[in-house]
């Protein structure tokens, strides 16, 4: 069984090096196991895959990310920058501010880091560099901030989590909010630490308040209309999902018109596919090399070996974490979810974890990989949308990354800030 372990697994270290993607490198060693070491029918593994995505839950996944797309081409990004500008851009890193509160409203729309860093950052980061901002500060403000929509409802995350655990997509979405804002809180600490001395501009009206909250209100009550009707039982969260495509049809179509033409719809469409595609094959193939692992026995020796050290529930979530981030430097995110997280489960649900803590822990660690070197998801999109080199985006987002490890850290010992809101659905 060893040696059948180190052949997988090293095939697939291998084929990770020489740029194959993600879904082949786990496939092929899951297919050379299964010939060479377990003699496992070979139907096992198109069975795998389809049973992995035949998932009603993971049907919100397309739904959420179509509406999200129409969001980010319909002018949202401004005017949720407007109005987080006008509500705290005239305090002493007020700047930096309404770009993690905007970063945090645009991502609560969209549910995709990628998406808003690219939408707000087109808009922020020339502003931030007028202002006299680095270009380091800038870029990596805009790159860690944008990751906190992850964790705000609706979460694409959260529902790829709850497909693995059979848990409450409710009481998951329910879960996201306080550490959600905690990160937030963490971000904007550091971005107040490390603003310069501006000039201080004088702040906006309440009447020109008014204006930018009355023009956000429509897309703001997105969340609210969504996760009402979750809450009220009205609809399950995969019937929600669709009804969010409609919902933002409809205030485009009647609040931002200038944005509201079949291309847009045909591009938001088109762009969703495709990232479910890439969500589902990858789900696929990490499923079956799952499957794998766990005919050779690496999960349960992996987690006997955990259990041997007696650690406490906090320590084991420290040394969790500490594997989550070295193993999604060279991973995206939602393969290592699928890999690591059905091995760890079991582990903390014998020490007496909460599956909610571990959710909230597991995503924020998935938050801070996709902007850590060398391959963070949300780095190379921005470098290649705004023409910015790798290297300086990776330097600004460290400080903003010690950030997320502070929230981390605190998400670990005071579990209740995961656990309360959930609890009081019970």
């Amino acid at each position: 069984m060893f040696s059948a372990t180190l052949v997988s697994i090293g095939l697939f270290i291998l084929f990770m090096f020489t740029g194959a993607p993600v879904f082949i490198a786990m496939s092929f060693a899951s297919f050379v196991a299964n010939e060479f070491f377990l003699s496992v029918p070979g139907t096992i593994f198109p069975q795998t895959y389809f049973a992995s995505v035949n998932n009603w839950t993971l049907l919100a996944v397309p739904f959420f990310l179509f509406s999200g797309n129409l969001m980010a081409k319909a002018g949202l990004a401004k005017t949720m920058f407007d109005l987080s500008d006008k509500l705290v851009g005239h305090i002493r890193g007020g700047f930096p501010t309404a770009v993690v509160l905007a970063s945090c409203l645009f991502g609560s729309l969209t549910g995709s880091g990628v998406a808003t860093a690219l939408a707000i950052g087109a808009i922020a980061i020339p502003e931030l560099l007028k202002r006299g901002y680095s270009r380091e500060f800038s870029f990596g403000l805009v790159a860690t901030s944008g990751m906190v929509g992850l964790m705000i409802p609706p979460s694409v995350y959260m529902i790829l989590f709850a497909g693995l655990s059979l848990g409450s997509v409710i009481h998951y979405f329910t879960a996201g909010y306080l550490p959600g804002f905690l990160i937030a809180a963490c971000l904007i600490a550091m971005a107040v630490f490390l603003s310069k001395k501006e000039q201080l501009s004088a702040p906006f009206s309440w009447k020109e308040r008014r204006a930018a909250l009355i023009k956000a209100l429509p897309a703001l009550s997105m969340p609210v209309f969504i996760m009402g009707s979750i809450y009220g039982g009205i609809f399950t969260a995969t019937e929600s999902s669709a009804l969010s495509v409609v919902y933002t049809l409809f205030i485009m179509k009647f609040f931002f018109k200038e944005n509201f033409n079949f291309k847009v719809i045909f591009d938001s469409a088109k762009e969703a596919a495709t990232a479910t595609a890439q969500i589902y094959i990858i789900l696929g193939a990490v499923t079956a090399f799952s499957a794998v692992l766990m005919m050779l026995q690496v999960p349960q020796t992996i987690g006997r070996v955990i259990l041997h050290y007696d650690l406490s529930p906090n320590m084991l979530l420290i040394a969790i974490c500490i594997i989550y981030f070295l193993v999604s430097m060279p991973l995206d995110a939602v393969p290592v979810m699928y890999l690591l997280v059905p091995i760890f489960l079991p582990v903390t649900r014998a020490a007496g974890i909460n599956d909610i803590h571990f959710m909230i822990l597991t995503i924020t660690m998935m938050m801070i990989s996709l902007t850590t070197p060398p391959f963070g998801m949300v780095v190379f999109a921005l470098s290649g949308t705004l023409k910015e080199k790798i290297e300086v985006i990776f330097v600004g987002a460290m400080p903003f990354i010690i950030a997320m490890l502070v929230a981390a850290l605190l998400l670990i010992f005071f579990p209740a800030i995961s656990t309360f809101l959930p609890s009081l659905l019970l």
